[in-house]
């Protein structure tokens, strides 16, 4: 249904409706950067202070938590991103913001540590190549 075959009121309501979604993603995405947040620092504490069986239990117990929060809060943000584009007659440039995939819900340690292993994958590969050339130059006398 095009927005020129609403009545007044449903326009109104829709907009209100648009604004009040928006408002929840943004919530959402506030919320999920704060667990996210949270989650690293857990597991850094972990990490560096928490030793035996019954701290560590408890300590995975918590971030396992933590990790409800994130699932909750990005489901949420889904739900509300997909009113948007409902709105919006299904255009997804019309909605403002960007939908939320599964890769883009980590810490942001993660993507340092990832590629921080690219770059030594890299390393090896190079060192290998290099190994390879001088075996080869060997080879050839």
């Amino acid at each position: 249904m095009d927005d020129s075959e609403l009545e007044p009121v449903q326009q109104q309501l829709l907009s209100i409706e648009r604004k009040l979604r928006c408002g929840q993603c943004s919530t959402a995405l506030t919320q999920l950067r704060n667990y996210l947040h949270l989650k690293y620092h857990l597991i850094l504490f972990k990490k560096n202070h928490l030793r035996h069986q019954a701290m560590n239990t408890r300590s995975r117990t918590t971030i396992a938590k933590n990790e409800g929060h994130v699932l909750f809060h990005s489901d949420r943000y889904q739900i509300n991103w997909l009113a948007l584009l409902e709105i919006e007659g299904g255009v997804v440039d019309a909605v403002g913001l960007r939908r939320l995939r599964k890769g883009d819900i980590r810490c942001m340690q993660d993507a340092e540590t990832f590629s921080r292993k690219e770059e030594q994958k890299q390393k090896r590969l190079e060192r290998h190549i290099q190994r390879m050339e001088r075996r080869g130059r060997r080879g050839s006398w």
